[in-house]
């Protein structure tokens, strides 16, 4: 659909994206290089269609541009041209679709057809073999819901197959596509697309399907392979005779080093009865791999870039001033780029945490706490329940603080008194010995800020007794003055 470039043009705002110069026209549209200025410096070179000036207030050409959108948006494939976004601003609709640095088949095929030249054979097959990848997917496209769409292009043509100059083949321009969920719809007798690749059925107003874009992809196919047109006549009553009654030669005819099973694969797919040719464009592809092999999009991609060197040379230098002249919104100073969540995330931990009192008073009530117990412990020491100084009393607490040297036998001197052993309790069986005990005595010991701190010393080891062990003497009770104080008494 679209040939051609136009003169350089001053930039016109749409929305976010800048229009800039017309690359490409049809009958109906026109498209434009664009670029989207976005938040924070982000920019990209996109493609941007729009309607003719003096058909933008059609209204069915709107529904049917808006229709192009809505279906190619359900098209996800490297072989089709993606859609990006739809602006509608003051009363105008554009499609905003990815920018392909490249040229359209038809574009190179004339290119080299005035210089006496074919494409070479495989790198076409390889062309038409991802055109018919991504004629597959748009068939198989399903909406929203999972609900198939039954999408069948109808316009397929040269003009509407472009090829990268990264090897990538893609299809573009749905706009006279039939789908089950289209807003406009073909008037009885209206005939969409164009002549020389229309199916006979598509021209019968008979039932199409995808073995329709099946047709139109064989007759570009065959017009590469030869450089020749397949239907002529000198107006459209006579292309349309000859496409429903006119012969349809083998390329081998024209172009005798095409491979036989390629030429075999053309002519099955130019059958014209739907119920012999070649319903599937999947099949077609793979079929066309097969016979050919398949050629790298590297490969692909020099030879584009040969072949359309000076126009993409061009195009390139024009983007590259655009880039350059083009206005963008800069960083403001100090803001850092984050995902939305990211953002959040940091706001919320840069925000000042408030002062949380009850912590504070909880906190104030536990040093108090600690520091009334640190004040009776320095006050007295608390004799252990049980403890030999317990059931000495005083007296044997002082014996035990200072104690003597042991004798060589592990026995205390004469001078020191035996600590006597509690009485022994009653019981029936005979207990087994116990183990020696090591007793401790709490001493007080001077600190140098002025508060006793308790020590315990080791003693020597007691003897156990030969009766059973003792049961545990009664705890000694605490005099009441020598409790510690309580939250209650510190408030």
């Amino acid at each position: 659909m679209f040939e051609g470039h136009g003169a350089p043009a001053a930039a016109r705002t749409v929305g976010r994206y800048a229009i800039f110069d017309p690359i490409g026209s049809g009958g109906m549209a026109v498209v434009h290089l664009g670029r989207l200025i976005g938040p924070v410096g982000f920019s990209r070179m996109v493609a941007i269609k729009r309607l003719r000036s003096e058909l933008a207030s059609d209204p069915e050409l709107t529904t049917m541009l808006i229709d192009e959108a809505q279906l190619a948006a359900h098209i996800h494939h490297p072989n089709v041209v993606g859609m990006l976004d739809v602006v509608d601003e003051a009363g105008e609709v554009c499609l905003v679709m990815e920018y392909v640095h490249g040229e359209s088949l038809a574009f190179l095929a004339r290119g080299l057809a005035d210089q006496g030249l074919r494409l070479p054979i495989r790198i076409v097959a390889n062309i038409m073999a991802g055109a018919l990848h991504g004629l597959h997917a748009a068939h198989e496209a399903v909406g929203d819901g999972g609900q198939p769409l039954h999408i069948v292009h109808r316009d397929v043509s040269p003009q509407n197959i472009l090829v990268g100059a990264d090897g990538t083949t893609r299809v573009l321009d749905f706009g006279v596509a039939k789908a089950a969920s289209r807003l406009s719809t073909t008037r009885i007798g209206q005939i969409k697309g164009k002549l020389r690749y229309m199916a006979p059925e598509q021209v019968l107003s008979k039932t199409i399907g995808p073995w329709t874009d099946v047709w139109s992809a064989c007759v570009t196919f065959w017009e590469t392979l030869t450089g020749k047109p397949l239907f002529t006549g000198d107006n459209d009553l006579q292309i349309l005779k000859h496409v429903l009654e006119g012969e349809i030669p083998s390329p081998r005819k024209l172009a005798p080093e095409v491979p036989e099973a390629l030429a075999a694969l053309v002519l099955a797919g130019l059958a014209r009865d739907p119920n012999v040719r070649i319903r599937s464009a999947l099949e077609l592809a793979r079929g066309i791999e097969a016979a050919v092999g398949l050629v790298s999009a590297r490969d692909i991609g020099d030879w584009v870039r040969r072949a359309g060197r000076n126009r993409l040379e061009a195009r390139a230098k024009r983007i590259a001033e655009l880039d350059r002249s083009t206005p963008r919104r800069s960083v403001p100073a100090g803001r850092r780029l984050a995902t939305p969540i990211a953002s959040a995330r940091d706001a919320r931990s840069e925000r000042p945490r408030p002062v949380r009192r009850r912590t504070g008073l909880f906190a104030t009530f536990i040093a108090l706490t600690v520091a009334a117990a640190g004040l009776y412990l320095s006050r007295a020491p608390i004799p252990i329940d049980g403890s030999p100084a317990a059931a000495l009393g005083s007296a044997g607490a002082e014996a035990l603080s200072s104690p003597a040297p042991l004798q060589a036998d592990g026995r205390a001197p004469a001078e020191h008194p035996p600590v006597p052993s509690p009485p022994a309790a009653s019981s029936a069986s005979t207990q087994p010995s116990a183990p020696a005990v090591t007793q401790v005595a709490p001493t007080p010991t001077p600190r140098s800020n002025g508060r006793a701190a308790v020590v315990t010393r080791r003693t020597a080891p007691v003897a156990p007794p030969a009766d059973p062990v003792p049961a545990s003497p009664p705890p000694t009770a605490i005099p009441a003055d020598d409790l510690p104080p309580t939250a209650a008494d510190l408030f």
